[in-house]
């Protein structure tokens, strides 16, 4: 049996009226509401009821306001049903999913990516110093965690994977000539001067298709529930004639 939470005239409230109340708010609302703690959620739930209990001994249900208010409700959720109704077909099957992908290869490509290092300084002195000691054997992980100004430190400098367009402009575009091992000179950017090394490359090739499903499910939903909604409103403007 649920936990009663409060009661207001003959009714009762219970958990699932809590529940209830959260999951009709906007998302942030409830989020924000649901951290002030249970007792604020309740005694909200209470006002909303005491509110609701007041109207009705008004008879406001019975108000041409409310009935108007109603029928606007019940069209749109009615309109929500049929619409519903017609676009559940959108899914795509498993074989329409693998044509389209055998067909249409050449959208579904993974971006050619390389993994790079940096060290991080303010000045070009400073640069050309680590560059140096980095030419005569300095271990790029050890001189980052000493001298890079970039939270990346902690981690030897290492920035992870990135594909074009990640990146700034003037890194990136050394960062992508640089060959696999190989350390930059001192590239400037507008936050420093970077020295770069490049730990991996990763070359632009096609997505497998289970890579690509994903993608494909999407496109092909939106194009069918496109192709329904349009079949609907003409087969609607036969069977109800339209004027203008």
């Amino acid at each position: 049996m649920s936990k009663v939470l409060a009661k207001v005239g003959d009714r009762e409230l219970v958990q699932e009226d809590l529940q209830d109340f959260l999951a009709s708010m906007p998302p942030e609302y409830a989020q924000q509401l649901a951290g002030l703690g249970e007792e604020v959620l309740v005694e909200e739930l209470i006002n909303q009821e005491l509110i609701y209990q007041d109207a009705l001994a008004k008879k406001l249900d019975e108000s041409a306001v409310f009935k108007l208010e109603m029928d606007k409700l019940a069209k749109e959720v009615l309109k929500g049903i049929a619409i519903n109704e017609v676009l559940q077909k959108a899914e795509p099957t498993e074989e329409e999913a693998r044509q389209h992908y055998e067909e249409n290869k050449e959208l579904y490509v993974e971006p050619e990516k390389v993994a790079s290092s940096h060290i991080l300084v303010d000045t070009l002195e400073k640069a050309q110093e680590v560059k140096r000691l980095l030419d005569e054997g300095a271990s790029f992980s050890q001189m980052a965690m000493e001298h890079s100004s970039c939270p990346s430190k902690e981690n030897g400098g290492a920035l992870g994977l990135a594909e074009r367009g990640r990146m700034v402009p003037e890194f990136e575009d050394v960062a992508f000539a640089l060959e696999l091992n190989e350390i930059s000179g001192p590239v400037e950017s507008q936050f420093g001067f970077h020295i770069i090394q490049v730990d991996n490359k990763v070359p632009a090739g096609e997505k497998s298709y289970e890579e690509a499903l994903p993608e494909i499910v999407e496109a092909l939903r939106s194009g069918n529930q496109q192709e329904l909604y349009t079949s609907y409103m003409e087969e609607l403007r036969e069977k109800f004639p339209v004027t203008k």
